[in-house]
């Protein structure tokens, strides 16, 4: 065991005269060192003993050549004997777990002196399209697998600061909910009647496991870390430092798309929605809504019509704005009914008012100032598709320009779907200008395009 640890931190030593971006460059596709690690050497150092033999023998070998140079002398044998030893070590010990002859996949021992700056690249050159031995081949797979497994794409809440992040990238851990550090650093400084207090803390419950009486809580390692810090001030990015939003009410989360136009000071972007049957020729209506062309479109945006639309404090906005906003384009042989648009364009005035009012009376430095004008309210429709989308929709019959604009190499969803269940319509957005009303006065701002 001592001996283990002897070679861990001699190569750790030897690898310490490389700089972090000269390991990921020797690293290259071959691996994945996380975001979080690369702002630490430590770190990045413990990951690289992780690696394949193969990316580790690379590592050491270019860490070799850079010492060489440094030291104005020809690498000594000694040095040279140490990185085929460990080279051997490791290829002996791969192949005793399989169980196999060594002498049937004996490796070429490697010459370090190969590995000069001027000749490293060479030498992998030579390697190029040679045949993996059969270990190899199960050591990619296993590292392949291991890569791409359930537990290592699990993303995990953080019960602290609310973000969803990778398990494994941020170290996100489960703790007991008495073992928190410092929980006085959880607990807000105003309540409100909407917070869900578990103990007195502040905590998302997505992140929170309930468990008969028992309670664990899920902590990224960045939020962990200050937790350990004795201090009175709150977790940085914690709910209980003013991050707490809530959930979304019901007055705005029934919203149609169009109804969430219409109640919008900003309009950000021009929205270009492309609908087409799942099954590309199908008329299934739980199909329709399900698939997007992979194309985005640009084009100019009026923006003095829009501002001239929006000037005031009256709300909701005029349905003319949707004609600005927002265009459809639905690609069939036959002509869409109307009935089947409703779910994603239909407007409700109802709606629209109660979400108004809500806002109004809960979101007073945007919505503090606004007037709920009647007329405006009349012009919506009660419960129908307003004819400025209708009238702007557009038709194409030529269902081949579906296949053309998605062609690709990866096999269409529809190939393997069944009919059950629907996945929700999605938009292309392209940025051109942005509009922001306040205080009844419409400011622009132009904005760079976004893919």
């Amino acid at each position: 065991m001592a001996s283990s640890l002897s070679n861990v931190d001699e190569q750790r030593t030897q690898l310490a005269i490389l700089s972090v971006r000269e390991i990921i460059t020797v690293v290259g596709s071959r691996a994945v060192i996380s975001a979080t690690s690369r702002r630490n050497k430590s770190r990045v150092l413990d990951e690289v003993l992780t690696l394949a033999s193969d990316v580790q023998d690379d590592i050491m070998a270019a860490a070799v050549a850079k010492q060489s140079r440094l030291d104005g002398t020809p690498q000594s044998r000694k040095r040279k004997r140490d990185v085929e030893r460990q080279r051997e070590r490791r290829v002996r010990a791969r192949l005793e777990v399989h169980g196999e002859d060594e002498s049937e996949h004996e490796e070429p021992a490697v010459d370090a002196q190969q590995w000069s700056s001027s000749d490293a690249g060479m030498a992998r050159m030579e390697a190029f399209l040679k045949l993996p031995t059969d270990v190899q081949r199960r050591a990619l797979y296993r590292e392949f697998y291991e890569a791409t497994s359930s537990a290592r794409l699990l993303d995990k809440t953080c019960a602290v600061c609310a973000r969803s992040q990778n398990a494994t990238d941020t170290d996100v851990i489960d703790v007991a909910l008495k073992d928190i550090p410092n929980q006085h650093r959880l607990r807000p400084s105003q309540s409100h009647t909407s917070h869900q207090l578990i103990d007195g803390m502040l905590l998302a419950p997505e992140g929170c496991q309930v468990t008969g009486t028992n309670t664990t809580v899920s902590i990224c390692g960045s939020c962990r870390r200050e937790l350990g810090k004795a201090s009175e001030n709150p977790i940085r990015l914690s709910l209980a430092n003013g991050l707490w939003v809530g959930d979304v009410p019901w007055q705005l989360q029934r919203l149609t798309f169009p109804e969430q136009l219409l109640i919008a000071h900003l309009y950000p972007r021009v929205f270009v929605v492309k609908l087409y049957p799942k099954d590309r020729r199908g008329h299934a209506p739980e199909t329709l809504q399900s698939a997007l062309a992979g194309n985005v479109t640009t084009f100019a945006f009026n923006m003095d019509k829009i501002a001239d639309m929006i000037e005031g404090r009256l709300m909701p906005q005029r349905p003319a704005v949707l004609a600005s906003v927002l265009s459809v384009t639905y690609v069939g042989s036959r002509k869409i009914p109307k009935q089947w648009l409703k779910k994603t364009f239909n407007v409700r005035r109802f709606h629209v008012g109660e979400a108004l009012r809500w806002l109004k009376e809960h979101n007073q430095k945007y919505y503090g100032d606004i007037i709920i004008d009647m007329d405006r309210m009349h012009a919506l429709p009660e419960d129908d598709i307003p004819v400025e989308i209708l009238a702007n929709m557009r038709h194409e019959d030529h269902v081949d320009v579906v296949d053309v604009e998605n062609d690709t190499y990866v096999p269409p969803d529809d190939e393997f779907a069944t009919q059950e269940g629907s996945e929700g319509a999605n938009v292309v957005l392209c940025v051109a200008h942005c509009l922001f009303k306040s205080n009844g006065q419409v400011t622009r701002m132009k904005t760079e395009n976004q893919l």
